[in-house]
């Protein structure tokens, strides 16, 4: 054997070297900066006087995250307490004295929305080397205007899924129909088009009447034919006012009942198709590539064709979680939606036809109508007594006095003022 003298190598971290600085005091000079400031590296390093790999290392470290900053409905009193009164009305009480949601099988909703031929700033990846070198080039889209992109409003209705019916109610363009009095290079003249339109009051009306009422009536459960089904809208503009003559007349004729239902004010969480079923339509509508108006058509009902009742049923469990969430915050939309791993509870063949509502979260959403219903009558009271403009005759008016009044019992007041289910109060 050789002369060779094993070296003994020290197991322990060398103490020399820049010491780490304290994350705690980093989280310290960061919290200082308003969060609205907080939009990249760049700001966060000149607000907070740290440099940019410290900024990164916070991400990386789990101290900071990247977050959306979501854009909401601003609510005020009145909004909060129609979503309440929504939300507590479709609590029922069961048999086994339990506060249950309803399972919604009598509501029809109907939305809008646009679908475009083409996506502006799609993100695509592309191969590179080791070394940085790409392999690949990013494709370039060319349009002649990013305003100008062909689209197309569709209306949507489905239900809830029930045996063997997916609830699907149907998807319609909302196009117009003309004859070309040109020729181009495109098409002669004379020949019939369509032409997307946006929605109004005249056209909606009559989809209701020639479409999704006589849908409705083709695919509903025929032995459900006699109860109250209810067309569930959002209240914009173009829509069709809730007591419509001709929808009233085609929604009772050969039997049925078919009334329409606006959904609260500035509120899109209620409606299940604003919840995400629309949005995973488009999302499968994406993997296509259509260049006409008329290849979009057509991939759009073809996509709708494509989700399966599964999804469809997991937006209406969705609904029935906001409406919780609503109950629980006093009406406001700034919730954070808790998620009860859908698909597996599907697997499991456990996923629930309607979910428990606490008895504390309903009361508490009494209250909350109750107390909001009080500060709305004292809004409206001080908007009254603030003096008018000046007339034209140069005098100002007295303001109308204010009334003052002995403020009732809160809950009392408000359960008997209010339009609430009677087995709720």
């Amino acid at each position: 054997m050789d002369d060779r003298v094993a070296a003994v190598v020290k197991s322990r971290k060398s103490a020399r070297g820049r010491k780490k600085l304290d994350r705690a005091v980093l989280c310290e000079h960061v919290s200082a900066v308003p969060v609205n400031e907080r939009e990249n590296h760049r700001k966060i390093q000149q607000a907070s006087n740290t440099s940019s790999y410290l900024v990164q290392q916070l991400i990386k470290e789990g101290y900071m995250r990247r977050a959306l900053r979501q854009t909401r409905p601003l609510l005020t009193a009145s909004h909060r307490v129609a979503r309440l009164k929504f939300a507590v009305n479709h609590v029922k009480l069961n048999g086994d004295g339990q506060y249950y949601f309803d399972p919604m099988f009598d509501v029809v909703h109907i939305d809008e929305k646009w679908f475009y031929v083409k996506k502006i700033g799609q993100r695509v990846y592309v191969l590179t080397g080791k070394d940085g070198t790409p392999l690949e080039e990013a494709p370039v889209q060319y349009v002649q205007s990013k305003r100008h992109i062909k689209k197309v409003m569709f209306l949507c209705a489905v239900a809830r899924p029930r045996g063997d019916w997916d609830g699907k109610i149907g998807l319609w363009p909302v196009v117009e129909t003309y004859i070309t009095q040109r020729w181009s290079v495109n098409r002669p003249a004379g020949v019939e088009e369509i032409k997307p339109v946006s929605m109004n009051r005249t056209l909606a009306r009559r989809m209701l009447v020639t479409d999704v009422i006589p849908a409705i009536k083709a695919k509903w459960p025929q032995d459900q034919k006699a109860t109250l089904i209810r067309i569930q809208q959002d209240n914009a503009r173009p829509h069709v006012l809730e007591e419509d003559a001709e929808v009233l007349a085609a929604g009772r004729a050969d039997g049925w009942n078919i009334r329409l239902k606006n959904q609260p004010a500035q509120s899109p969480d209620l409606n299940c198709l604003d919840l995400g079923y629309l949005c995973s339509i488009q999302s499968l509508q994406s993997h296509t590539s259509p260049r006409t108006t008329e290849d979009l058509i057509k991939e759009v009902e073809l996509t709708f064709a494509e989700t399966t009742a599964e999804t469809l049923n997991k937006t209406f469990l969705t609904l029935q979680l906001v409406m919780k969430e609503i109950m629980t915050n006093e009406g406001r939309n700034n919730y954070r939606l808790p998620h009860i791993h859908k698909d597996k509870l599907i697997n499991a063949g456990q996923l629930p036809t309607t979910l428990m509502c606490d008895a504390e979260i309903l009361f508490s959403a009494h209250s909350a109508i109750a107390m909001l219903s009080v500060e709305q009558i004292y809004a409206e009271q001080l908007r009254a007594a603030q003096p008018r403009p000046v007339s034209c005759a140069g005098q100002r008016p007295s303001p109308p006095q204010l009334i003052p009044q002995h403020q009732p019992s809160l809950l009392p007041s408000a359960f008997a003022t209010s339009d609430l289910d009677p087995f709720l109060l």
